[in-house]
């Protein structure tokens, strides 16, 4: 009969074989070692730096969240080669198990990847470049998971928005006057893919010497309604300030909230949504 200690040492040597095709670094599952040494690094290269800067959040929050030791060791890595110099290549599909659903997802976004770099997105725009390759592998990650929908949206979103960063220099389009950030449950705080939207949203209002801009709060179904329009104006506000920290005039911009009774996408009450989690920004 198996002792206790015997059994604990066979899961840690099964747990090590599980993560042997990943450089976990020397910090034994919880790759701290990495992360030390990643954050002591700087890279010349303007690409590879800001990967591993950007790897960096990821690979903390695995450890300090999810507790996900191979994951966190995944994105660690990734920060110290990008960190030696070398910027990573972006994982293949191969890499990851991916249920069927996500596999054409998967198969466009490095398509579009692949085509921003080819075309020079790397040196033209490192720091857009870096965001989109590290929330692309972020959502890969999640994805595999396949149980989190939020932090799934989450990466993706910060994909897109990292993407439509990198590719506005490739095809000249009207401005837009129509924009869309979103937020994390029951918070207001600007999430990293928002900051690049609302960058550009001060981008288009500049060029199209607007005078005026209108920012509509909404959540999702979960909560009581009058927290929810609390919320919502919240939401606004927090746009609004930080439009207003970019040097867009306060005298412009009207703040509005309207809860959870103008969902994007409709849900029973009480469920939790990504889509509807967001302020329209609308600029007139």
């Amino acid at each position: 009969m198996k002792t206790f200690s015997t059994l604990v040492s066979l899961a840690a040597v099964f747990a090590l074989g599980a993560c042997a095709d990943l450089n976990l670094g020397t910090g034994a599952f919880t790759a701290d070692d990495d992360i030390v040494a990643a954050k002591s690094m700087q890279a010349s290269d303007p690409f590879a730096e800001a990967l591993r800067k950007d790897y960096l959040p990821f690979a903390e929050y695995e450890r300090d969240v999810e507790y996900d030791w191979r994951d966190s060791g995944f994105h660690a890595a990734k920060a110290v080669q990008a960190g030696s110099g070398t910027a990573p290549e972006i994982s293949p599909i191969s890499r990851w198990q991916l249920p069927a659903s996500a596999v054409g997802r998967f198969e466009g976004g490095m398509r579009r990847l692949e085509a921003a770099f080819a075309d020079g997105g790397r040196e033209a725009n490192p720091a857009a470049a870096s965001k989109a390759q590290t929330f692309f592998e972020c959502w890969a990650e999640e994805q595999e998971e396949n149980h989190q929908e939020d932090r799934i949206a989450y990466c993706w979103s910060g994909f897109e928005a990292a993407m439509a960063e990198l590719e506005k220099s490739e095809i000249a389009e009207p401005l837009a006057r129509d924009y869309l950030v979103f937020f994390d449950f029951d918070s207001t705080a600007i999430r990293s893919d928002s900051a690049l939207i609302l960058d550009r949203v001060v981008e288009a209002y500049r060029s199209l010497g607007a005078s005026r801009m209108s920012l509509t709060g909404h959540t999702d179904r979960a909560g009581s309604n009058d927290y929810n329009q609390a919320l919502s104006v919240s939401r606004a506000i927090a746009v609004e300030n930080y439009l207003t920290g970019l040097s867009v005039s306060s005298s412009g911009l009207t703040t509005a909230g309207r809860g959870e009774s103008d969902p994007r996408v409709a849900t029973p009450d009480g469920v939790r949504e990504q889509e509807n989690r967001r302020v329209e920004i609308n600029i007139q």
